[in-house]
């Protein structure tokens, strides 16, 4: 009985913690170099993180510190070659997009490509889409294109909520399946 109630517990502090969300923001900048940053918030505050972190001095003149090849997993790889594979990880990443809330989006970007054809290949489509976020949201998206050659500059600012008790389920169900059996299977002979 006791065990029951203390597991019972165990169990609702954790959902209760992760339905908590997460608030982040991203900032891009892409002028003559391309700046990324990434600030998350959680528990109120309390956990605060920012991506990329300082960047460590490298020690005695020497170049960053490479990540051994057997630490570099390749997981995904060997698992898309099978339609039931992929479409077990689409629905883990779809979930994982319907997780997160965009609450403000704001973009200004100029691209071209090396061909002027290509740069209008890729405009059609996403200047409409474009101006249809823009109509009809609150978000703020413009692409400009450059046909004058190969070039990008802009920035992008937003900010967003995510809840991560809305992954539980799809996790589960990507866990136990197949895919996600073999690809724990991979991560686990690799080591």
């Amino acid at each position: 009985m006791v065990a029951g109630i203390v597991v019972g517990s165990i169990v609702g502090a954790i959902a209760l913690v992760l339905c908590i969300p997460f608030y982040g923001s991203i900032e891009v900048r892409a002028e003559e170099t391309f700046d990324f940053r990434l600030r998350l918030r959680w528990l109120f505050g309390a956990f605060k993180r920012q991506f990329p972190g300082a960047k460590p001095e490298p020690a005695g003149g020497e170049g960053g510190r490479r990540v051994p090849e057997k630490y570099r997993p390749r997981l995904v790889s060997g698992v898309l070659g099978d339609s039931e594979d992929r479409a077990s990880l689409n629905r883990l990443v779809s979930a994982l997009v319907r997780s997160v809330r965009v609450e403000s989006l704001e973009a200004d970007f100029r691209l071209g490509l090396e061909d002027p054809a290509d740069t209008a290949l890729v405009f059609g489509p996403a200047g409409a889409v474009s101006v249809l976020i823009n109509l009809y949201t609150d978000h703020s998206i413009w692409l400009i294109p450059d046909m004058e050659g190969e070039s990008l500059q802009g920035h992008l600012n937003a900010r967003f909520r995510w809840r991560p008790i809305r992954l539980f389920r799809p996790v589960m169900g990507f866990l136990f399946s197949g895919t996600g059996r073999r690809m724990a299977k991979r991560a686990l002979l690799r080591r």
